[in-house]
């Protein structure tokens, strides 16, 4: 007997605000004028190993209050970092400044190891110990960079107009639709990631009139995709877990450097089994 699915819209509303509790804003110490210190403008970030390539991750300290004088600031490796020093990373030094008159100093971590690095990335944990003449150090004293390896893209690779459509799925035509609607989208490159591709599409139309936001990642080879979330859910009331698609990490999809004109990328449908899943699907871009 076929199996009807059944799914309720869950109406999601994200509202942005700012908190209020003096440990969230790192601004209220200023009420006081205790000088306070944390890694900006965020604490995390993203080092590139390159075979042949020496790449630098810089990462800038902030201070509220600038002096006439240097400042040195000091920062350390947290143990529970995964990647190794002088092999995966090179800090030399973890002894800094921040120049006189100014409220940001900045360290370089380097980039080690090709033949170490891998595709799944490590992590280094770096904490902001002390900066001089400064009494409080905020909430973000924690920087948390991940060591991947990187292959080079050509920016015009895998860019412009494709066509999308499902190869396999279930909950979409289980209902009479698709998962990804049949359309054109346009890919385009990443201003901060050299290995995302990001475009725009219709997921579940029949169901939601929500347009999402989908990225690529080229790894040396390889494709990931971020996790696409509709909106939708099979449980009553819309209750937890919520249907979502994620990267497949048993049926990697794979590209060459040669041929952009057609990818089939596969991913996991409802892997929460919000929907009766988790189902292997997949879907296609052809370009234009």
């Amino acid at each position: 007997m076929k199996k009807i699915l059944k799914i309720s819209l869950v109406l999601l509303t994200f509202i942005g605000f700012v908190s209020c509790d003096s440990t969230d804003d790192d601004t209220s110490y200023l009420n006081d004028r205790t000088p306070v210190a944390y890694f900006v403008p965020g604490n995390s970030g993203t080092l590139l190993v390159e075979e042949g390539v020496t790449r630098n991750a810089q990462i800038n300290v902030g201070v509220s209050e600038s002096r006439s004088y240097d400042r040195t600031f000091t920062v350390s490796i947290d143990p529970s970092s995964n990647a190794v020093e002088g092999v995966d990373f090179l800090l030399p030094n973890t002894t800094f400044q921040i120049p006189a008159n100014s409220i940001v100093g900045s360290f370089n971590v380097t980039s080690g190891d090709y033949d170490a690095s891998s595709l799944a990335g490590k992590t280094v944990k770096i904490n902001l110990v002390e900066v001089q003449d400064t009494d409080v150090i905020g909430p973000r004293i924690t920087y948390t960079l991940v060591v991947i390896r990187y292959c080079p893209i050509p920016e015009t690779y895998m860019v412009g107009e494709y066509a999308i459509s499902d190869v396999a799925a279930t909950v979409g035509p289980g209902n009479g639709t698709e998962n990804f609607a049949s359309s054109t989208v346009t890919i385009s490159t990443s201003a901060t990631d050299p290995t995302a591709r990001i475009f725009s599409a219709s997921v579940l139309p029949a169901f939601n009139s929500e347009i999402e936001t989908v990225t690529l990642y080229l790894s040396c080879g390889s494709f990931s995709m971020s996790d696409v979330l509709p909106g939708l859910s099979c449980q009553p009331g819309g209750a937890n877990p919520a249907y979502i698609f994620s990267t497949d990490p048993d049926n990697i999809s794979t590209y060459d450097l040669d041929d952009d004109q057609s990818f089939v990328i596969s991913y996991i449908e409802d892997p929460d089994s919000s929907c009766g899943g988790p189902f292997e699907s997949s879907f296609s871009l052809t370009k234009l």
